[in-house]
């Protein structure tokens, strides 16, 4: 049996909201998604790389995100990484 996890934008989105803090989504209400040089973790015979969203979020706001975020675990998790983000290379944008 393989299994596979998947999350969802919408629910981070919604808890951020939920809390005062406001993301910025583009006018057609589509989230991009992004193939990026982060590695998941190998399921022989399954290794890929991690795909993530997007969101612009203001730099004040970057701790509560996480806080408000990182119990999401059955729909998305904390955000893999805030910054530059040339630091996580990304391949391929599967939302243009």
């Amino acid at each position: 049996m393989v299994s596979f996890y998947i999350g969802c934008s919408f629910s981070f989105s919604k808890t951020l909201l939920d809390n005062g803090v406001k993301v910025e989504e583009n006018s057609e209400g589509q989230v991009s998604m992004y193939v990026t040089n982060i590695d998941c973790f190998k399921s022989e015979p399954f290794q890929c790389k991690m795909v993530v969203s997007m969101l612009a979020i203001p730099e004040d706001k970057l701790n509560d995100a996480t806080t408000l975020t990182k119990d999401l675990c059955d729909v998305h998790g904390a955000p893999v990484h805030y910054g530059n983000a040339s630091e996580c290379y990304f391949l391929m944008n599967f939302g243009d």
